[in-house]
């Protein structure tokens, strides 16, 4: 049975009253109050995004995560040869653009770090 075919009263599955979605056995994995499920993530929420998923997000070419990450303006780990962003950098970039109502320059945040982190090292430095 497809998301779409289902009907509510079914007996195995209900919607989920605001989205609508398919919901098994009325557990809603939205996160929202009205089931009760208090998680402000869906229990698939990704913690890290391959470069391939983030340029799809964000409606770019990977090739363009992929530069910003070598320019280290953009945030991501590297585990050996290969790169993946934390889903946490991707939410708190999309919550600043709808909070501020203004365009997030990712390398200006970058830029902010890296100074406080140089900045932190010439006082501990001294410190010692």
């Amino acid at each position: 049975m497809t998301m779409r075919g289902a009907q509510r009263g079914d007996g195995d599955s209900t919607r989920h009253p605001p989205t609508g979605r398919q919901e098994h056995k009325g557990a809603c994995v939205m996160g929202c109050q009205c089931c009760g499920n208090s998680s402000d993530k869906p229990a698939n929420a990704k913690t890290f995004y391959t470069v391939a998923e983030t340029a799809r997000l964000l409606r770019v070419d990977p090739a363009t995560i992929y530069r910003a990450i070598r320019e280290d303006v953009f945030p991501s780990i590297r585990v050996r040869s290969r790169y993946i962003v934390p889903a946490v950098a991707i939410e708190e970039m999309a919550a600043q653009a709808a909070e501020t109502g203004c365009c997030v320059d990712v390398a200006a945040i970058a830029a902010e770090r890296r100074l406080a982190r140089d900045v932190a090292r010439i006082f501990n430095k001294d410190d010692s």
